[in-house]
């Protein structure tokens, strides 16, 4: 049950971190394109590439007279442009689309009253769309394209969800190593090898009935006895110790008092 939620738990953050990644995607998308179906009114709005001066004369924009500040050009009948604010160089306003829009890019142009349209003019891109679904699909992220759900949603939904199958996994791992260590086999917590030997930190220690310069067995992933080692530096629940090289020591591998309940089993059955 353990190895169920683990990997559960991975499949999930491996789903957390594509969610991330296509959050990611979707959200730096190009800020000169704007993206609407028929029938449909959203906001946009940019950055003008003019300088501070060429709009100093504009104070107290007025949405109803935007046209006396601000020229706009977009080339198709099907959408129109209603400017709503402009604070600095930073406009905003909203985009209406005729109900029988065909699809189709179009170019949108801002600028300043009498501007050059050559040098003044700031370009966006409007991609036009027949319906929601059209729309839907040149969306760049992989969520939205593919589940109609925003990615950043999947990713809060699934956070909680992963972290919550390793958190069962590591209680009944906790668990699993308790019972193991009660019956006198301890996990090996740490294992790194140097010249002379392997050196290990594992689960077992004087409450579990181990004492420096005791001889313990070394168990493989099957629970075969492959040699033994002696206790050092003893702890209450974890002690030290080393082991031959020429045991390929691997995670999975178990220490056991001599005691431990089916070794004498193990052991005949290995003679």
């Amino acid at each position: 049950m353990r190895s169920v939620f683990h990997k559960l738990a991975i499949a999930i953050f491996l789903l957390v971190i594509f969610a991330a990644a296509d959050t990611f995607r979707g959200g730096f998308g190009s800020d000169t394109l704007f993206r609407a179906a028929a029938g449909e009114t959203i906001a946009i709005g940019g950055k003008l590439s003019v300088s501070p001066e060429d709009l100093a004369e504009i104070r107290d924009f007025d949405p109803e007279k935007a046209s006396t500040y601000l020229d706009t050009s977009l080339g198709t009948h099907d959408a129109e442009v209603r400017l709503l604010e402009l604070q600095g160089r930073i406009w905003r306003g909203e985009l209406t689309v005729g109900r029988g829009a065909a699809g189709g890019e179009f170019l949108l142009r801002v600028m300043p009253k009498g501007g050059s349209p050559d040098e003044d003019a700031t370009i966006y891109q409007v991609r036009l769309f027949p319906d929601a679904e059209a729309l839907r699909l040149d969306l760049p992220s992989f969520c939205e394209r593919r589940l109609g759900i925003r990615p950043f949603w999947v990713f809060l939904s699934l956070l909680p969800l992963g972290l919550g199958c390793l958190g069962v996994s590591f209680l009944l791992s906790n668990r699993e190593d308790g019972r193991k260590q009660a019956a006198g086999l301890g996990p090996i917590y740490r294992m790194a090898r140097d010249k002379e030997s392997w050196k290990i930190i594992f689960g077992l220690g004087s409450v579990h009935g181990v004492h420096d310069g005791d001889r313990l067995l070394l168990l493989d992933k099957t629970g075969k006895v492959v040699g033994d080692l002696v206790a050092e530096k003893v702890g209450p629940e974890a002690a030290h110790a080393e082991v031959d090289l020429k045991i390929d020591l691997a995670p999975g591998f178990l220490v056991a008092r001599s005691d431990a309940p089916g070794l004498a089993r193990r052991r005949n059955g290995q003679g």
